[in-house]
């Protein structure tokens, strides 16, 4: 026998590499053996310990790269966790259908109020430019009542006394005031003339006449007085005369067309029973003082001094005036002032 034949085997012939458990060569095969692909026990036992003596395999450098075949699938795994994880942090956008879920469209910050945004810029801008309806009326109305009160209050500035106009309800002034004008009136202490009696700044006819100081077509100022400091009588708004003082005898100072008396006896009010101002009005025959309608006034009894007239504009604070009163007397009350809460109407 030659070294190439005792080296060589066929296939049929019995082979050492032949696993165990064959049976013996050439023999038949098991029954079982043909119906399981599973290796024998003891190959199986090998394999495990085999595995379990395997060194573990690299898991790379800090850089994440795996080096290998086995590196590349463990980044492609560690990839896919990473973005398994990114998608489990979204929410869902899938029902459980499996159909693709409606995205809601993004929130728009919205600068206007709950409420339907009628926040206060809303009805703030409704009230300034409504163009019919209640806004517009009361718009109207507070632009009306806002316009009063600016020029009360500038009136009242100029003036320094509160009403700052009057309504004359007689005629004992004319032709110089008329029954229903509407009079300005200021301080008696402001825009007093030279001829003004010290400490009054009221400058009377016998002064300003000299001077040639006049108001309302006459000379002198026209001052409105409560007649011996009454706060119930109505106001009156005639001109000053003259100034007496105390215990003064001012009959020869009065003009004798002005009176019906011979002397100061005659005279009511004479002597003077106080210092203060003898008043008149010009279309009345007398002095007040003679007629007995008030002492000389006081410049305590002074409200104020008339500056300019607005003719008839005076007839719609009388009529309310008048309202007033009647209601006032239906009630059983008594009325102080006017309707409108303004200053008593002045005697002319």
């Amino acid at each position: 026998m030659t070294g190439d034949d005792s080296g060589s085997s066929d296939d049929s012939g019995p082979g050492r590499d032949r696993p165990r458990g064959d049976g013996p060569p050439g023999g038949p095969a098991d029954e079982s053996d043909e119906q399981t692909d599973d290796p024998p026990r003891d190959d199986r036992d090998r394999q495990f310990s085999e595995q379990a003596s395997d060194p573990p395999a690299p898991q790379g450098d800090s850089t994440g790269v795996q080096p290998g075949r086995d590196g590349d699938r463990a980044a492609v795994q560690d990839d896919g966790e990473t973005t398994s994880g990114q998608r489990s942090a979204r929410p869902d956008s899938r029902r459980d259908d499996g159909r693709q879920r409606e995205r809601a469209p993004p929130r728009r910050r919205s600068s206007q109020q709950p409420h339907g945004g009628r926040g206060i810029r809303f009805w703030i801008h409704r009230f300034r430019t409504a163009e019919s309806g209640p806004l517009m009326v009361a718009r109207e109305v507070l632009s009306s009542v806002l316009m009063v009160v600016a020029v009360g209050l500038l009136l009242f500035a100029i003036s320094g006394v509160w009403p700052p106009m009057v309504a004359i309800q007689s005629g004992s002034m004319e032709p110089h005031m008329e029954k229903g004008d509407l009079v300005f009136v200021v301080e008696e202490g402001r825009f007093a003339n030279d001829a003004a009696v010290e400490r009054t700044g009221v400058a009377p006819h016998a002064v300003a006449e000299e001077d040639g100081y006049e108001k309302f077509g006459n000379s002198g100022d026209v001052i409105i007085f409560k007649p011996d400091g009454s706060t119930i009588r109505d106001p009156i708004i005639h001109r000053a005369m003259f100034w007496v003082d105390e215990g003064e005898n001012w009959y020869d100072k009065v003009d004798q067309d002005h009176i019906r008396a011979d002397s100061c006896r005659e005279l009511s009010n004479c002597p003077a029973p106080n210092s203060g101002f003898i008043t008149k009005g010009d279309n009345n025959p007398s002095y007040d003082q003679a007629q007995g309608m008030s002492r000389p006034v006081r410049p305590g009894w002074i409200t104020g001094k008339a500056m300019i007239r607005v003719p008839l504009l005076g007839w719609i604070r009388l009529i309310f005036s008048n309202l007033g009163h009647a209601t006032a007397f239906a009630l059983g009350t008594v009325a102080f002032g006017s309707g409108f809460g303004l200053r008593r109407r002045p005697l002319a």
